[in-house]
């Protein structure tokens, strides 16, 4: 490119890409292939496509460099678990659908990913149009409508003896069709659990806007 800035955003978006070697382990043993990263400086997030079917994805590498990575790798996985996202199917959920699965990391890919060569953990997810938080205003019908699915969510997870405790714009997902999902359970805890960590500001933000809005159109 003869432009700097268009050759300096190719460059940055080259380098977050997995590398060949470690696309061709993925593609050989879990038959997907990987494209590029699904949010801008979200290195541990990437689009892909199952081979087979045909089907956009998201993998998100769980990642253990650190302790508190570790802690929410553990808490994703068992989540998954206890909440059986690996059963879901769009559109009639309200979380999202989460299969767990394993990938190798070539060493050519350590220093970018800042990990170690070797299998790591990972969960495959549906792609999406977007989060919560990249989008403009809503009106109020479209946020009670998306409320009354966060509520039930969270609903859902309640039974099955969990707290979410990371309720934010980031973490609500939405389709093609604009229907919200709650993800990211990295932070989740069973109800018998310390809490050492919240967003509350994200919860009371969500909330106060279904409040308002369930109220005005009442």
């Amino acid at each position: 490119s003869a432009d700097p800035d268009v050759a300096r955003f190719l460059y940055e978006e080259a380098k977050a890409m997995l590398g060949t070697t470690t696309r061709a382990v993925i593609r050989d043993q879990q038959h997907i292939s990987i494209n590029g990263p699904w949010q801008p400086g979200v290195p541990f997030l990437v689009t892909a496509a199952d081979l087979d079917s045909g089907e956009l994805l998201v993998l998100k590498i769980l990642a253990r460099a650190s302790q508190s990575q570790q802690q929410a790798a553990i808490a994703e996985l068992q989540a998954v678990r206890q909440l059986q996202l690996d059963t879901l199917q769009l559109p009639g959920c309200v979380l999202v659908p989460t299969h767990p699965m394993q990938i190798t990391i070539h060493q050519e890919d350590a220093a970018t990913f800042q990990l170690g060569e070797g299998s790591y953990n990972a969960l495959r997810m549906p792609w999406f149009a977007c989060n919560l938080a990249s989008l403009p205003q809503l009106s109020q019908q479209l946020i009670a409508a998306g409320g009354r699915r966060l509520q039930e969510a969270l609903h859902t997870m309640h039974q099955a003896q969990l707290l979410h405790c990371d309720v934010k714009g980031s973490n609500v997902l939405l389709d093609s069709s604009g229907s919200w999902y709650l993800g990211d359970f990295g932070s989740c805890v069973s109800f018998e659990q310390k809490i050492t960590s919240c967003t509350p500001v994200g919860v009371r933000h969500c909330l106060s806007q279904y409040k308002h809005a369930v109220g005005s159109i009442a």
